[in-house]
């Protein structure tokens, strides 16, 4: 099906329930490094964005 829709101007939407809780990925290995150069475990997510909350 992309194959059919490249170049063509298509937006393709979805819906999400307003209760989901996504998080932003995760730092990369330089920047953790300079945030924290005590060092220790790296995340493996970033913060959380929550749908509910418009100040995420």
């Amino acid at each position: 099906m992309a194959y059919l829709l490249d170049g063509l101007p298509v937006e393709v939407m979805g819906r999400m329930r307003a209760d989901r809780v996504m998080r932003r990925p995760a730092p990369s290995l330089k920047e953790y490094a300079l945030a924290y150069p005590q060092g220790g475990r790296p995340p493996k997510h970033s913060k959380e964005f929550r749908f509910a909350r418009p100040e995420t």
